[in-house]
């Protein structure tokens, strides 16, 4: 059976979280990996013992160098956490957040960059060419915004203290997105690839704490709408009333948002021209029309990499 050429067209996707990376599988088999950019949500960001971990950079560089733990959607495949052992058993520190070793090693080396100078998004291309990555993977942003949880229990925390510490128990009041004191701006290098984009993919990640950060800020909201000559998709992460993975559900209830493909569409109308959900979700066609997008359905499951392969080439069957 003859391979299809690779879509050379120059094509952006946006997300985090385990959505993505599992679409990511497929695209890369579709489309030239050179044309590739994905810009990754940042908001995760956590330090841990002074090492810098960015939890979304490094799954999209672990799937696309072939290394990520599938079992787990992050971390690498059959990495060892002795170090965050010894830190509990010998130092006796109340370690809550894992780090396997070879993961840890990553963090090491892009803290020892920042700390030459370098930005997140320097340091983020040079862990690139590290792993041998023909696609570009952005950082969101050089600076520091965080996705912030409040919870019921423990009053605001951390995403990383949600969804390790706690494991998505504690009931979710809200969801914010702290900038510091001054609004954040994102970077040269993602207003070029955004503008240069003929596909814009948001990913089927959380629209909340994945994609939501990242449309969060403004000059990233512009630049998409600006661009009008690419194709402008989103994906669902919800089918009916319930969410493939994670937390999306009760994230969206906090912000008073329905648990379903319209309620998802809602927080990207103005952004995105086509919304593909899945087959059973027809009933939601004329609503997600009235959001000013097209509805395209598509099976959405992907858990395993022929299933992205189909989705991705059923996606540009669709809009290109």
């Amino acid at each position: 059976m003859t391979k299809n050429p690779p879509i050379e067209d120059n094509v952006v996707v946006l997300g985090g979280g385990t959505g993505t990376p599992k679409l990511l599988r497929g695209l890369v088999e579709i489309v030239n990996p050179e044309k590739l950019t994905i810009i990754a949500n940042t908001a995760d960001d956590w330090k841990f013992y002074g090492l810098h971990v960015s939890p979304d950079i490094d799954s999209m560089l672990y799937v696309l160098s072939g290394l990520l733990d599938e079992s787990k959607w992050w971390g690498i495949r059959g990495d060892t956490f002795k170090a965050v052992e010894l830190l509990r058993t010998r130092f006796h520190e109340d370690v809550w957040f894992n780090l396997g070793d070879q993961d840890l090693v990553t963090c090491l080396y892009r803290t020892y960059l920042l700390e030459q100078g370098y930005t997140l998004t320097q340091a983020t291309m040079e862990l690139s060419r590290r792993f041998d990555i023909a696609s570009r993977v952005l950082p969101m942003t050089d600076g520091r915004i965080q996705s912030i949880i409040v919870t019921k229990e423990h009053g605001p925390i951390h995403i990383e203290e949600y969804f390790v510490k706690y494991h998505c128990k504690p009931e979710v009041l809200d969801i914010s997105y702290d900038e510091g004191t001054h609004p954040m701006r994102t970077t040269k290098e993602v207003l070029e690839a955004i503008t240069k984009a003929r596909c814009i993919i948001l990913g089927p990640s959380n629209p909340v704490t994945s994609i939501g950060p990242i449309i969060h800020l403004i000059d990233i909201q512009k630049a998409i709408k600006d661009n009008k000559h690419a194709r402008k998709i989103a994906i669902s992460p919800v089918i009916g009333s319930k969410a493939v993975s994670g937390p999306t559900g009760h994230f969206l209830k906090a912000w008073g948002i329905p648990v379903t493909p319209v309620g998802v569409a809602s927080l990207y109308q103005g952004l995105v021209d086509y919304f593909i959900m899945h087959p059973n979700d027809k009933e939601f066609e004329d609503l997600v029309r009235r959001l000013g997008m097209k509805p395209i359905f598509l099976d959405i499951l992907i858990p395993k990499k022929d299933d992205a392969v189909r989705l991705s080439r059923e996606i540009f069957h669709h809009v290109l």
